[in-house]
């Protein structure tokens, strides 16, 4: 009869430790920002809707200020999703007017969509650097 293996793992070191309890712990915030992001978008819709004649770029700004916090918690691609969600939800609900529908309106679109799609991205590249600089300064 043969004797069973026995075998050591060296002990995970206190920093994998706290990288796995951090990657736990934002798991299940990583999975509601999709959500959370949809809505958020949906009730600013609401509150600047083309009826309230509210400036468009106070609607604009606090459209890509909201991209831009999902951005931070969502990975890339739901953070270029909501970001096309805002562009939608804009153009549809805030630019509607009297037929509440989506019409592109040619480079001033194109200008808007850039400004949704930019703060996504700048958010994901400030974050980018941010974690790769505190990744630098760990390994010292």
């Amino acid at each position: 009869m043969s004797a069973p293996l026995v075998t050591s793992d060296p002990p995970a070191s206190p920093a994998k430790t706290t990288e796995a309890a951090e990657i736990r712990a934002a798991a299940p915030v990583a999975a509601l920002v999709p959500l959370a992001g949809f809505i958020t978008l949906l009730a600013l819709s609401v509150v600047f809707d083309s009826s309230r004649h509210l400036p468009a770029t106070l609607a604009l700004a606090t459209f890509a200020l909201t991209v831009s916090v999902c951005a931070g918690l969502a990975n890339v691609g739901v953070a270029f999703l909501l970001a096309g969600c805002a562009f939608l939800d804009y153009n549809g609900f805030v630019l509607a007017h009297a037929d509440g529908s989506l019409h592109w309106h040619g480079t001033p679109d194109l200008v808007r969509l850039g400004v949704l799609a930019g703060s996504a991205l700048g958010t994901l590249l400030v974050r980018r650097a941010l974690r790769s600089r505190s990744a630098g300064a760990d390994s010292r």
